[in-house]
């Protein structure tokens, strides 16, 4: 009984959260990106671009990651109880 009431409260926090306006997501169109340039990065790299971008974002990713567990793991052995 405890599940379901505890199911509930989650479901009703949940829809609450989303209904607020705030929280919507929203298509925005980038402007820092100066239009020539916008024209042409896609001409210079192409759709192949797209193989060597996804392996440097997830060697990028599991560095930063790779720091920050150690960070905090060496952040916890400073820790006294």
């Amino acid at each position: 009984m405890a599940a379901v009431i505890g199911s509930a409260i989650s479901f009703i926090v949940m829809l609450t959260h989303f209904a607020d306006r705030k929280n919507t997501l929203r298509l925005v169109k980038p402007e820092k990106l100066p239009g020539k340039l916008r024209e042409i990065l896609p001409m210079l790299a192409g759709a192949s671009a797209l193989w060597f971008a996804m392996p440097v974002t997830e060697l990028l990713v599991a560095l930063y990651a790779a720091w920050v567990m150690r960070r905090e793991t060496a952040a916890l052995g400073s820790v006294r109880a």
